[in-house]
């Protein structure tokens, strides 16, 4: 049973067409890339699978399951998101921000159980935060606290990661850990992930399958390699895009 299925999918957010009669099967352990130009669509796509926007026709179900008639404390344990702007100023600590992310999944907020004060360490662990722990959030800098937005969803172990401009503020160094660290989280857990990005490069990298908005309601949907050609890219962007070959990888830059 796929986590996401979406059958005949159409999506509209003011005057622009999203996607049209979208279907897609999502499994264990895949990773799908979402891309396209600015203001094609796909934040608003994102927010669509967790029913924070409404659809114009067509299905959503989770792991076989309609998506509005999950109850909201279950569809949060099961789905997890990474919004674009990351975390805002809470007047918490790093550690109290990271344990938000257990909330779905405990029967009592009055305490937190040592399984869940667990499963917050190594996450912190993960995105190198431990020594920040007990720091205040608003005290940390634009990439400490994507780290530590990054931080939370890992802790809450969803089925479902949905991601959307994971890098933001990233050093180069970290954006490469960030994939490995998920690479291995999908497998621990037997998770799926969608994310959408700009970056054509780091999809084609991370991403087994991809989602290419087109505009209009179009898109383009399947395999890496059959999807992410200079051709699509440079259609759904208004630019020409060219590629190399390089170190067995193929590299993507405008003209």
């Amino acid at each position: 049973m796929a986590i996401l299925e979406l059958n005949s999918l159409s999506l509209r957010i003011g005057t622009t067409q999203v996607c049209t009669e979208l279907d897609m099967r999502l499994h264990e352990d895949q990773r799908w890339g979402l891309l396209g130009k600015n203001g094609v669509g796909k934040t608003t796509l994102l927010h669509a699978l967790i029913g924070l926007v409404p659809v114009q026709s067509g299905e959503i179900l989770i792991r076989g399951r309609i998506l509005g008639n999950i109850p909201r404390q279950e569809l949060a344990a099961g789905v997890g998101i990474l919004f674009q702007h990351g975390i805002s100023e809470l007047p918490a600590t790093v550690m109290e921000t990271v344990l938000l992310g257990r909330h779905p999944h405990v029967q009592s907020l009055l305490r937190d159980e040592p399984a869940d004060l667990k499963i917050a360490r190594d996450a912190l662990q993960d995105l190198k935060l431990s020594k920040l722990a007990e720091r205040q959030v608003d005290t940390l800098s634009g990439g400490e606290r994507q780290r530590l937005a990054l931080a939370m969803l890992i802790a809450q172990t969803p089925d479902l990661f949905l991601m959307d401009e994971p890098n933001n503020h990233l050093d180069l160094a970290f954006q490469v850990e960030l994939l490995c660290l998920l690479d291995r989280k999908l497998k621990q857990h037997a998770s799926a992930l969608l994310m959408a990005t700009h970056d054509i490069n780091l999809a084609a990298r991370f991403c087994e399958y991809i989602i290419l908005l087109m505009g209009n309601g179009e898109f383009i949907k399947g395999p890496t390699e059959e999807v992410l050609t200079p051709n699509n890219l440079s259609q759904a962007f208004d630019c020409e895009i060219g590629s190399i070959v390089g170190q067995g990888r193929t590299f993507f830059y405008p003209q």
